[in-house]
């Protein structure tokens, strides 16, 4: 029998092993303050101050090169929320306090996310692991962004994306995306890095 803490200790604190403990953040400037904790790969939690307050994100602490591993974490599978991370059609990760759920959604990302392993249904605590790849060479301070669209068939609640594009656009899932757009993000886009899960729900299988 596994315990659900035992999930996350598989990775490391929150799934990340992380060996800095959250410290007091001091600012550094406007905009992005002080990092207020760190992983033990190439990653570290920092405070944003905008419009709307202070928020936090994940960026890198050390350069990364294309198709290389940014980090992996373990999740305890539950339902949708918020901050989840759909890993099946039906299945989600539920520790919205650990440090890669300060992932932001960009259409334009960062890294993209690979389902390395999901338990079988006949273990109690079942457990999922996941793999942070870089999409393009990262260097400390870059922002870790993945499409949101690539793991989530319907969002628990859609928003304006905010990026730097040409074109703003609702992120709500895969399955809100309207028909031309889904075309093009198959072919030329993020949807070559889709789960396997909203692939198959795109083909209705």
């Amino acid at each position: 029998y596994r315990r659900k803490q035992d999930c996350v200790n598989a990775g490391g604190t929150h799934g990340m092993s992380l060996h800095v403990a959250t410290r007091t953040a001091m600012r550094t400037g406007k905009g992005l303050r002080a990092p207020i904790r760190r992983a033990s790969g190439a990653v570290e939690v920092r405070e944003t101050e905008g419009a709307v307050g202070v928020g936090r994100q994940l960026v890198a602490s050390a350069r990364v090169r294309t198709e290389e591993r940014v980090f992996s974490f373990r999740s305890p599978i539950g339902e949708l929320g918020r901050y989840s991370v759909q890993v099946s059609r039906n299945e989600h990760t539920v520790d919205e306090h650990a440090p890669w759920a300060m992932m932001n959604h960009s259409c334009v990302p960062s890294v993209r996310l690979e389902l390395k392993s999901i338990d079988a249904h006949d273990i109690p605590t079942r457990c999922v692991e996941i793999a942070v790849i870089a999409r393009r060479e990262l260097m400390p301070g870059d922002i870790i962004t993945f499409d949101y669209n690539t793991t989530e068939w319907q969002m628990a609640e859609g928003f304006l994306c905010g990026c730097e594009t040409e074109n703003k656009c609702t992120v709500g899932g895969a399955s809100a995306l309207p028909p031309d757009k889904l075309a093009r993000w198959l072919e030329h886009g993020e949807g070559q890095h889709a789960m396997l899960h909203i692939l198959e729900l795109l083909r209705g299988q």
